[in-house]
């Protein structure tokens, strides 16, 4: 503490600035290795850590920063997006200072050229694309025509895999905010960015890592369509909604994960998300061809999780999920998770702090 308080009170000081910097890299660095092997009940305080030595290290940045500083607002950036993907940025108001600090870096330092849709940007929809049969389900999975009641869902449904075809057809992730345009995810996020990712087309076989990388960079990859078997990049399980609050405004959550029922008796300790909607929210970004196994998710309330596949371009096999909206098609698939268990919240953060 009394490292992290003279690094503190040296930001301010041009002379001591490079001191500080080093003191809070190493105690950055110290926290990292902690997270990788301490367990997560007592994680809280070197998270806290984590969180802040980059916080700080990023403001000992921007005070230095000159019209021709873009690598050095590039570093900030990246920095502080660490802190919400391997951290999540735990303690008062620091989520919304990252948030903030991140935009005011980019737009003083980091402009973009807004975004524009063009008539390259397909808004339209392919019904044959939007209903594949889902060959691999080894039982029929109903099809409704129209949504259900949320009662009907409560009642009758919850339990029971079900697919609403063109649920999300009026979202603006859809439309004016297509997230099938590159360009438009390259701009909501803006430039420096870095997200979590998966190398490899399947975590069974050695070859198989992880790495944070630049969003505009694996963004690239996957316009580019030149991936190779060795080479696949994958953003799998990521709450990219909370590193992008933008995107939220993009989709509509369904008033169904709103219905999610008590607490199954032989999970009497279940406790919902801590955010204010008391939801999970995560993506899977990825190329033709990326391999998700068969495999069991540990939740705690496995039925009321809404898994929707949309803008999808691609293929997966979707289990255990109460609602699905998808489409098949092309080079590259977005899939999206809402639900009410915590269970799968720190996956990011746990699997990055032992092997990055």
């Amino acid at each position: 503490m009394n490292r992290l308080q003279d690094a503190l009170h040296s930001i301010t000081d041009p002379s001591a600035v490079a001191t500080s910097s080093q003191i809070l890299d190493n105690l950055s660095g110290h926290a990292y290795k902690t997270l990788a092997i301490t367990r997560q009940l007592d994680s809280l305080p070197w998270r806290r850590l984590f969180t802040e030595t980059c916080l700080l290290r990023s403001l000992a940045d921007i005070a230095s920063l000159n019209a021709n500083s873009e690598s050095i607002a590039e570093s900030a950036v990246a920095r502080l997006d660490q802190a919400l993907i391997i951290a999540g940025a735990p303690g008062d108001g620091r989520y919304d200072l990252i948030i903030e600090l991140i935009s005011k870096i980019q737009s003083d330092f980091l402009p973009s050229t807004p975004y524009q849709l063009s008539v390259c940007d397909d808004t339209s929809f392919s019904k044959a694309a939007q209903n594949p049969s889902l060959v691999t389900s080894s039982l029929a999975i109903s099809r409704l025509s129209t949504p259900p009641s949320l009662s009907a869902f409560k009642h009758n449904l919850f339990k029971t895999p079900f697919i609403i075809s063109d649920f999300a057809a009026d979202w603006p992730a859809m439309s004016e905010h297509p997230w099938r345009s590159f360009e438009y995810l390259r701009f909501v996020a803006g430039r420096g960015r870095i997200v979590p990712v998966e190398v490899g087309r399947d975590y069974r076989t050695e070859d198989w890592s992880q790495q944070l990388m630049k969003w505009e960079d694996f963004l690239d990859s996957l316009e580019s369509q030149n991936n190779q078997p060795h080479s696949v990049l994958y953003l799998a399980q990521h709450d990219l909604f909370k590193q992008f609050p933008a995107l939220e405004n993009d989709i509509v959550k369904p008033d169904y994960v709103f219905t999610a029922p008590a607490a199954p008796k032989d999970y009497p300790d279940y406790n919902p998300p801590g955010n204010a909607a008391q939801l999970v929210m995560n993506a899977w970004l990825g190329p033709a061809g990326t391999i998700s196994p068969a495999h069991t998710v540990c939740t705690c309330l496995p039925m009321t999780g809404l898994i929707r596949k949309v803008i999808v371009r691609g293929y997966s096999r979707i289990r255990s999920s109460t609602f699905i909206v998808s489409r098949r098609q092309m080079a590259s698939f977005l899939l999206i998770q809402i639900c009410t268990s915590s269970s799968s919240s720190s996956r990011t953060q746990d699997s990055l702090a032992s092997t990055t």
